[in-house]
């Protein structure tokens, strides 16, 4: 499967745990948990960010580089069978994502032999994986409560947490 998810906004807030409890009992009033979010109220999310070489989507962000990019191959809830592969473009404040749901072997299989796969699905990722050396540069893993709107499926607030 391949989507595009539309651009929106993205803002990020360092809160203290008390506080984020308050939130999400104060938004509860205009949101719910989002439909995919386990029993257990969070999913777990792993990541692993690739970079060139020089580091260049790194540098991007540090320099403060308002239209930027990054590579991620991304699982929640340790299910390796489902992984998305990620390029996410970030230009000010506005994200927008390209994302292939695949499953983990494949997506080392693009990786590693981008040339092999010129489908429509893995064309984008596997273009710029045969045009720049990707290293795995930074692995992320975290918890997150996700929240839709009950109005409006287009409004979403999620709280990461346990990094």
């Amino acid at each position: 499967m391949i989507s595009n998810i539309l651009p929106r906004f993205e803002f990020k807030f360092l809160l203290k745990k008390k506080d984020a409890n308050r939130l999400v009992s104060d938004l509860s009033y205009f949101m719910k948990l989002d439909p995919f979010t386990p029993t257990c109220g969070y999913y777990s999310i792993k990541s692993l960010y690739y970079d060139d070489t020089n580091f260049s989507s790194y540098l991007d962000v540090i320099e403060g580089e308002r239209r930027r990019f990054k590579i991620r191959l991304r699982h929640y809830n340790d299910n390796l069978s489902k992984v998305s592969f990620e390029i996410k473009h970030k230009d000010n404040k506005i994200i927008s994502k390209d994302r292939i749901l695949t499953d983990f072997v494949t997506a080392n299989d693009v990786i590693k032999r981008p040339w092999n796969y010129t489908e429509t699905k893995f064309k984008n990722i596997a273009y710029r994986f045969a045009k720049t050396y990707y290293i795995p540069s930074v692995t992320t893993a975290y918890k997150r409560i996700p929240l839709v709107g009950i109005f409006s499926k287009n409004v979403r607030v999620t709280m990461d947490f346990n990094f």
